[in-house]
């Protein structure tokens, strides 16, 4: 389980190591990765853009854009922590970015004007605290856990070695 908030800087920078052997990793069955979008830092950064970038997430697997839409939330991240995402980049720019076109594009954004999976991105956001908070004692983003424990960021070390420091901290 890979718990992150759209607006954290070290979880983009996390998400720029890591997220490709993680994906690839989960395509081949070698483990089963779980996201888990977290909002704490709207209250922190006096804004509601994690949970907007995570409705629009939402609002992309709806369509079978996760994936893509995910990382490009990441790509897009503003340069300044708590300037928050537009909603005209979330809703229009970054769905053409990742291909989102057509009969996707009018059922994507209208969930996202709708707000349709906001009870979820909140409910999951406030589980991901109660979790984080029962195993790592603390609610910070990026977290990662391994078969419902913490496995520290810091020891996973070199990309092309995480099946291994994953294994061993299962």
């Amino acid at each position: 389980e890979l718990f992150f908030d759209y607006q954290c800087p070290v979880c983009k920078q996390f998400e720029g190591l890591y997220g490709s052997a993680l994906t690839t990793l989960a395509a081949s069955g070698d483990i089963e990765l779980h996201y888990r979008t977290m909002n704490v830092l709207d209250a922190n950064l006096g804004n509601d853009a994690s949970v907007r970038a995570a409705l629009a997430a939402t609002c992309a697997d709806t369509v079978g854009q996760y994936s893509a839409f995910h990382n490009e939330i990441f790509a897009e991240q503003p340069a300044t922590e708590g300037a928050g995402y537009a909603d005209t980049a979330l809703r229009d720019s970054m769905p053409a970015a990742v291909g989102i076109t057509g009969a996707d594009l009018t059922s994507f954004q209208s969930c996202f004007d709708t707000q349709a999976t906001k009870a979820f991105v909140t409910t999951m956001g406030d589980l991901g605290v109660q979790d984080m908070q029962s195993v790592a004692k603390q609610v910070a983003t990026p977290t990662m856990f391994v078969n419902g424990k913490n496995l520290p960021i810091g020891d996973l070390g070199n990309p092309a070695d995480l099946l291994s420091v994953i294994t061993q901290h299962a």
